[in-house]
């Protein structure tokens, strides 16, 4: 056997350990991206359950709107 071949074969072997071992984190990573969809679709079913009904902060920020506007400085008639 030339000296080359298990050299070879030691590359080989170590090019289907990285293969492997991408492929793990390739499923460990799309297993990740489902569950964060689901996630994402879960609150919004939530949200889609409310029809519209503004939570606290939104219906504060509603019913403040006209004292919410920043002055304005330095108008047109300046």
């Amino acid at each position: 056997m030339p000296a080359a071949t298990p050299r070879i074969l030691v590359c080989a072997g170590a090019l289907a350990a990285a293969i492997v071992a991408w492929a793990v984190v390739a499923r460990g990573r799309r297993r990740r991206v489902i569950d964060a969809c689901r996630t994402a679709r879960d609150r919004i079913g939530a949200l889609a359950q409310r029809n519209g009904a503004p939570d606290q902060v939104e219906e504060a920020s509603l019913e403040s709107f006209p004292a919410s506007d920043p002055p304005s400085f330095g108008g047109a008639g300046l």
